[in-house]
This record gives structure tokens, C-alpha cells and sequence, in this order.
């Protein structure tokens, strides 16, 4: 009876550990952004629950673990947050940081539930195996118009908003899909070959359990791989090959074959090698031609990251104020007038540095970069150590490699589903370091109430934040149908709940524009321009000082939306008419000549409207001129 109970409550607990990684699932279309706060709110709901569990599970006798470099390193990096959050004046950063602290306490509680017993690692192995199943399937789904797109830019992006994150997802479980769909096969063949020896029954059982998860794993792998080229990820695909050729090299003892090449046939071996160089270089440049433009503007947004992170070396701009950062940096760079008329071409306001490395150095410093790598190298140290102990960890560190492979291409730990992922992989490599010993031990029980009090604190405040998110699709309908002085006065309402999302800040401020309230506007406008880098912001406080006749502070943030993103013609459509009011015929017919002279990235129809207008405009002064001349004479 004792068993049969134990053994019911351990599937209880598996079933809430599971809800927590199912977070990736979770959509909810009724709410704005409903595809990443849903999920905000399902982990904000189910972390906690995990964390009674493992204050639960850290009161048995058997509980103990040993604090290596890797949980040490994230304490440091805990409580370097924590201090930040505390010290930290900027909403928008504290939202952030919040969020961050609630994913590494996350690291811990996995820990927790992976010393249920041996096979628990495991279950988690095919936990992640079945969660890229499902999103196959919704991908196939979204490619064959069975079920909607999260965006409508994009065909294909599974649950997420976007493709990348959907290609890194599947591409980082790869390699658990291969490495278990031939382990499997192995096991399957010599199981078949054993069967006499066994009882009929036993074998049909195992036989069966096996072809259930090989399926599962099998067609896993399979649709991955057909999928992932839809995606158009290429990060992904890098990512997908690096961990598959991790798992092949160790399963198939790749490395011993090389060496044993090596000393029969040394020429036979740098053929190889040369090869191999040879063949990866083509992929590499054949994967950069495929979309150049993407890939400069991605080396572009690098080498201004670079420039924002002189500015602040040490520290860093803070956890969540890349954006704006980046924008402050990308304006000084195109107004110093050192960029090429390619780089203005390819500018753009990313959101992410396309480079978690370089993000996180640019927010954290060269602090918090080291921190980051200190902790990617000793998982990859305990990782390898832990192979010979438990081989099966092979697949976790073979999936963590593709995380950093993605991560120097993309943004995965921006988004939520993601890094929940790379806390469960730095888990899965370091379960053979959770020790049940009692001597050289740290109890660990007041840690953990510790955590779940610092969860309890960050999320508690955050219930009242769905209702809010609920009642701006309200207003936001109001806004859309412009009846401003409604939803303004809605948004004001929301405005205490809100003020940390730079999106809503973005339509509160024009909304208050839109109604003569300049100097409101123009403040809220501001706190907007703290969370995120889009002209657009400047443009709108441009035109609110231009309203109120202070014609040189509108000239300063329509020069500043302009720089922002240089191939952007409303900027300076803006000016030109802003001169004219300032009654600079010459300044204004010079910025039309710019707006006509101007290429554009998207030939849209709001492009060639601007630029009909602007050739009015610039005829107008022209005939102007003319008369003036005449006039004179």
C-alpha cells in the first residue's frame, strides 16, 4: 500500500513539474500579446506550486545535495539581481529582473524533483521529446492552414510569435529525439535477439513500451527535420546539426575511429579533416547568401552593441534596457556621419541583440558576461563528467551545446519557454552532482522556503496584471477607433498596473496627444522610450512640442527619430513640414529633396504617398521662390 501511494504521488508531482515545462504551449488570444503573457502567467501560477513541492522534498531524510561551482555561480547571479531589482529606479528594468530571478529559481526546483529517484531525468528526457511532437504537429498544421499562425507576418511559428523561437525550440530537442530514437533501436534489436531467454509476457511488455517511445522519438526526430527548413531559421539549423553531430560523435565513437584513422592512415585522416573544413565553410557561406540582407543587418546590430557597451563597460545598462540602449547608441552612430549608405539601408529598432552573449554584456557588463560564461563552462565541465556516470547525459549536454549555438545568432533567452529550457538543461547535466550524502552537506530546506518566498514576493503583485491586460483589450478598442479622450481616460485607469509595458505606455501617450494634452503625453511618451527604441516615440513628441510652437525641441526629436533609422522617410516628412512652419524655405525644400532622393527598403503605399507630398511641397516653394524673385524685380 505504502508503494502503491508513494508511487501515485510521485506521478502527482511529475504531473506539476510537467505543467511548469508545458509553459511553451500555452496561448491565449483574448488578451493583447496573448501568446507571451499567457505563458508569463501560466509559469507565474505553476513556479510557486513547484516550489512548495521542493521545500517538500528537501524535509526527507534522504534529501541532500552538494553545492558545486554551478549552484554557487547561481546564487551569485541571484543575488546580484535581487541587489539590482532593490537599487533599481526604472519599472521596466525591475519587470525584467523579476522575471529573470523567477527562472533561476526555477534551476533549483528542477533539481529538487530529479532526486525523486534514478529514472527521473529521464522522464524528463521524453517529457521534452513529446512537448517538440506537439509543436510539429501544430506546425504542420499552421503550414497546411488547419490552425492560424501566431502572426500574421509569419506562416509558420508553432506556439510562439515568431519563427526563430520556434525553429530554436525544436532544434535544441534534437538531439534528445536522435539520441533516444537509436538507443532505442539498439535496445529493440537486442531485446528481439534475447526474447527466449525471457518470459513471453515481460518482453512483449518491454518490447511494446519501447516501439511506443521509439515512435514518439523516432517521428519526432523525423519531423523536426522537415519542418526546420520551413522555419527559414538559420541559427536553428546550425544549432540542430552542432548537437545531432555531439550525440553521433559519442554514440558511434566517432572520436576513437579519428584516432585510430589517424595512426593507420595519416594522409586518409587529413583528407577527412580537409573535407570536413572544406564542406562546413560551404554550408556557412551558402546559409549566409540564402538572406544576406538579414544577416548584415544582424552584423550591423552587433557593432553597434559593441559601441553602447563601451559606454558602460563595468555594469552594463541595466537587465531589460537593451532596447533602448541600443537606439540611444544606433542614433549617435548614424549622426556622427561615419556609416555607409548600406548600414542606413539595413537599419532597423531590433528589440534583441540577435546575440545573447553580446545582450547580456551590454546589460550586465563584463560582470555579468563572465558570470555567463563561467557558467556555461562548468556545465559543460560537469556535463562531460557526468557521462561516465550516467551516459545518458549526453543528450541533455549535447542540447545545451545547440542552445549556445543558437544563442550567438538569436534571442533565446528572451523568451520565457526558452529559458525555462536552458535552466532544465543546466539541470538534466549537472543531476549526477545531486548526492544523497549527509557529510560535507548543506541542508538545503531554508534555501528553498528562501526562494519560494522571493517567488510568492515577485509574483503576487502580478495576479491583478491578467485582469488589467484584460480590461486594456477593452480600451485598446477605443484607441483603434479613435475615440482618443476614451481611451485615454481607460488607459489612465491602467496606467498604475501597466506603466511597466513599454507598448501600452506607447498608446496611453498618443492617445493624451491626440487630445491636446502635449505635455502629459510627451512625459508618458518618455517612460516609453525607457523600454523600447522606435521612432515612431519621437516622432509623436515632436509634434506635440511642435503643437505648443517650441518649433527647436520638435527639430531635435524629429533629427533623433530620423538617425534612429535613417531609411525611414516620416521623420523627415515631418521636418520639412516643420520648417515651412518655421518659415526655412531653404531648410524645407533640402529635407524634400532628401525624401524624394530617398531609397526605399518597403515601396508601400505610405512611401509613395510621402513622396508625392514631399514633391508638392517641393514644387510649392520652388514657385514660391520664384515669384519672391520676381516680386523683387
Amino acid at each position: 500500500m505504502i508503494k502503491v501511494i508513494h508511487k501515485w504521488s510521485t506521478y502527482a508531482i511529475f504531473m506539476i513539474f510537467f505543467l511548469l515545462t508545458a509553459t511553451v504551449l500555452i496561448i491565449d488570444t483574448k488578451i493583447i500579446h496573448g501568446v507571451s503573457v499567457a505563458k508569463q502567467f501560466w509559469f507565474f501560477t505553476f513556479l510557486p506550486v513547484t516550489g512548495i513541492i521542493a521545500c517538500m522534498l528537501t524535509l526527507r531524510k534522504s534529501f541532500y545535495f552538494a553545492w558545486n561551482h554551478i549552484t554557487n555561480l547561481n546564487m551569485i547571479v541571484m543575488t546580484v539581481v535581487i541587489t539590482g531589482i532593490y537599487l533599481s529606479t526604472n519599472t521596466h528594468e525591475v519587470m525584467k529582473t523579476g522575471t529573470l530571478l523567477l527562472v533561476i529559481t526555477s534551476y533549483f526546483y528542477f533539481l529538487a524533483f530529479f532526486q525523486l529517484n534514478k529514472t527521473t531525468d529521464i522522464t524528463f528526457h521524453f517529457t521534452l521529446i513529446a512537448l517538440a511532437f506537439i509543436e510539429v504537429i501544430w506546425g504542420y498544421c499552421q503550414l497546411y492552414a488547419y490552425l492560424p499562425s501566431q502572426n500574421s507576418r509569419f506562416g509558420l511559428t508553432g506556439s510562439f510569435d515568431n519563427p526563430g523561437p520556434y525553429a530554436a525550440f525544436l532544434a535544441i530537442i534534437m538531439p534528445f529525439s536522435l539520441y533516444w530514437t537509436i538507443q532505442l533501436i539498439q535496445k529493440l534489436r537486442a531485446i528481439v535477439r534475447q526474447k527466449g531467454r525471457k518470459g513471453k509476457t515481460e518482453a512483449d511488455n518491454e518490447i511494446a513500451t519501447i516501439v511506443l517511445l521509439l515512435f514518439l522519438s523516432g517521428s519526432t526526430l523525423i519531423g523536426t527535420i522537415t519542418i526546420l527548413p520551413a522555419t527559414m531559421a538559420r541559427s536553428a539549423w546550425l544549432a540542430g546539426m552542432a548537437g545531432s553531430c555531439i550525440v553521433l560523435f559519442y554514440l558511434f565513437k566517432i572520436k576513437e575511429k579519428l584516432q585510430k584513422l589517424h595512426k593507420q592512415h595519416p594522409k586518409g585522416y587529413l583528407i577527412v579533416f580537409i573535407s570536413f573544413i572544406l564542406m562546413l565553410s560551404i554550408a556557412c557561406y551558402g546559409i549566409y547568401r540564402l538572406k544576406k540582407d538579414s544577416a548584415d543587418g544582424r552584423l550591423l546590430v552587433w557593432k553597434i552593441s559593441l559601441s553602447s557597451l563601451k559606454e558602460h563597460p563595468l555594469t552594463g545598462v541595466g537587465i531589460g534596457n537593451f532596447p533602448a540602449a541600443y537606439g540611444e547608441a544606433q542614433a549617435n552612430y548614424f549622426m556622427q556621419g561615419n556609416s555607409s549608405p548600406r548600414e542606413k539601408w539595413l537599419a532597423d529598432i531590433p528589440e534583441y541583440g540577435f546575440n545573447e552573449f553580446l545582450q547580456i554584456a551590454v546589460e550586465g557588463g563584463i560582470i555579468g558576461i563572465v558570470l555567463f560564461l563561467i557558467l556555461l563552462c562548468s556545465t559543460l565541465w560537469y556535463g562531460l563528467r557526468n557521462i561516465r556516470h550516467n551516459p545518458h547525459t549526453v543528450a541533455p549536454l549535447a542540447a545545451f551545446t545547440a542552445f549556445g549555438f543558437v544563442s550567438f545568432f538569436s534571442y533565446p533567452l528572451s523568451t520565457l519557454a526558452l529559458a525555462i529550457l536552458f535552466t532544465l538543461l543546466l539541470a538534466l547535466c549537472n543531476t549526477s552532482q545531486v548526492q544523497v550524502s549527509s557529510r560535507g552537506k548543506l541542508h538545503p530546506v531554508f534555501i528553498y522556503l528562501l526562494f519560494l518566498g522571493v517567488n510568492i514576493g515577485i509574483i503576487y503583485p502580478k495576479y491583478q496584471t491578467r485582469q488589467a491586460y484584460a480590461q486594456w483589450a477593452q480600451a485598446q478598442k477605443y484607441y483603434d477607433m479613435k475615440i482618443f479622450a476614451t481611451a485615454a481616460e481607460s488607459y489612465e485607469a491602467l496606467y498604475p498596473i501597466l506603466k511597466v509595458y513599454p507598448d501600452f505606455l506607447f498608446e496611453y501617450g498618443d492617445a493624451l496627444s491626440k487630445t491636446g494634452h502635449w505635455d502629459k503625453g510627451n512625459r508618458i511618451l518618455s517612460e516609453a522610450a525607457r523600454g523600447m527604441a522606435d521612432p515612431m516615440i519621437y516622432n509623436l513628441i515632436g509634434k506635440n512640442y511642435q503643437a505648443k510652437k517650441q518649433f527647436h525641441r520638435a527639430e531635435y526629436y524629429f533629427l533623433k527619430a530620423h538617425y534612429l533609422v535613417p531609411n525611414r522617410l516620416y521623420p523627415l516628412f515631418l521636418l520639412a513640414h516643420l520648417y515651412q512652419e518655421m518659415e526655412l524655405p531653404e531648410k524645407a525644400f533640402q529635407t524634400a529633396q532628401q525624401v524624394i532622393n530617398a531609397d526605399v527598403k518597403i515601396n508601400s503605399t505610405a512611401t509613395k504617398e510621402i513622396k508625392f507630398k514631399m514633391k508638392q511641397l517641393a514644387k510649392n516653394i520652388q514657385e514660391s521662390s520664384f515669384l519672391t524673385g520676381v516680386s523683387h524685380q
